[in-house]
């Protein structure tokens, strides 16, 4: 275990925040082109676990069982992108790119992958991100191309924008992220401001949202400082986390100076689900974060795994070294952390016996290798 000063910290998002720059299409196949790269660019690859512990779901084809036996749910040689359990443990759903690739629909089957269900049917669009929420009776998702959060029915029904009152010109950056009681979603968005508020030419700003889940009452819990497109001044965000008890949410928010690095700051916030109490409680940030189900730690993930006090006390980087990119979550109960290993889009660096998936103790003790890379860029288990 190993302790790791608050500003190397800051190194954390290079990686895991590259991911939300642009990408190039050519002429030929443009369209199954952009929706095969937006899907990879806005993909989850945060291992989900099932609510009782016992699996761990890398993507909706590759489900192996978490107590090291090498028992696989559910393996095929595809690895696909992101996976959400539903609270019940009896489905999963996913994004799938449809039979002419122009398009990424939201499907959902049971865990073995049988009893496959289509729940939207677009031919031109890419949703992705797709979460059940906390009761398993909807499910929130994210249409890219739309720039706009929808709700459905867990059954496809009763589809319903949640984002017709932010304001137009809008454009979403984070997945929608349930309340624990399923009454709020959060998100962060791009918003535009107009030259004539801010004296200056046209910028945009992350601002943090909560909405109701029939998308009223939108809220702005936090507002970023405005930066316009000439300046060397970028900014990211991570999603927003709830607290288990639904009252917080915490994200990080980093602004980087490419003219002057060291002008650079990362914050890590926290702020009450009414906007009020905006608290920043640490000087660094993570490209992904997620309270423990105590509500007592942090995990953050980026380079590496970290842990960390509620109050950002205490950070201590975890794990397994030497990596490209790491994504990781916490147990139901808490008592162990799953992290896979990435090595770009689709892994496609990995080389035969690297790490791809293994658990461990909170304060990274225990370590349990469950996935290496095998021949031809396969999934190996790993038994003892």
């Amino acid at each position: 275990m190993r302790s790791v000063k608050p500003l190397f910290a800051l190194v954390v998002l290079l990686a895991i925040l590259a991911s939300s720059t642009g990408f190039i299409c050519t002429e030929d196949s443009r369209e199954a082109q952009l929706a095969r790269e937006t899907a990879q660019q806005y993909e989850r690859f945060t291992p989900q676990w099932t609510p009782d512990g016992e699996y761990i779901a890398l993507s909706p084809s590759a489900i192996i069982r978490s107590d090291g036996s090498g028992e696989w749910l559910r393996h095929t040689d595809r690895v696909g992108g992101a996976p959400d359990i539903s609270p019940d443990g009896s489905r999963i759903v996913y994004n799938a790119p449809s039979e002419e690739g122009t398009a990424y629909n939201i499907v959902t089957s049971a865990l073995d992958g049988s009893d496959r269900r289509m729940l939207t049917d677009y031919s031109r669009s890419v949703t992705v991100s797709p979460v059940w929420s906390p009761d398993g009776d909807h499910i929130a998702f994210r249409n890219v191309w739309g720039g706009r959060i929808y709700t459905m029915s867990s059954d496809g029904s009763e589809l319903r924008e949640v984002t017709g009152e932010i304001p137009p010109g809008s454009s979403l950056r984070s997945h929608p992220v349930w309340s624990p009681d399923g009454e709020n979603l959060a998100f962060f968005a791009v918003e535009d401001v107009p030259a004539s508020e801010e004296g200056v030419r046209p910028s945009t700003r992350a601002v943090l949202y909560s909405v109701r889940a029939d998308g009223t009452v939108p809220r702005r819990l936090f507002v970023g400082d405005s930066i316009n497109s000439t300046s060397t001044v970028s900014w990211r965000t991570s999603g927003p986390a709830w607290s288990p008890d639904g009252k917080t949410l915490a994200f990080s928010y980093y602004v980087h100076d490419r003219a002057e690095p060291k002008r650079s700051s990362s914050s890590l916030y926290t702020v009450r689900d009414d906007g009020s109490d905006l608290i920043e409680i640490a000087q660094y940030a993570f490209g992904i974060l997620e309270w423990s189900p105590d509500g007592t730690r942090f995990l953050g993930t980026g380079a590496a795994v970290y842990v960390f006090n509620s109050d950002g006390s205490d950070l201590r980087e975890i794990g397994i070294d030497g990596y490209y990119n790491v994504y990781a979550s916490w147990s139901p109960d808490g008592s162990r952390i799953a992290s896979r290993i990435t090595y770009g889009s689709y892994d496609s660096r990995r080389k035969p016996d690297d790490i791809v998936l293994y658990t461990m103790a909170p304060d990274g003790t225990d370590i349990r290798v469950l996935v290496m890379g095998g021949e031809d860029n396969r999934l190996q288990a790993v038994s003892r």
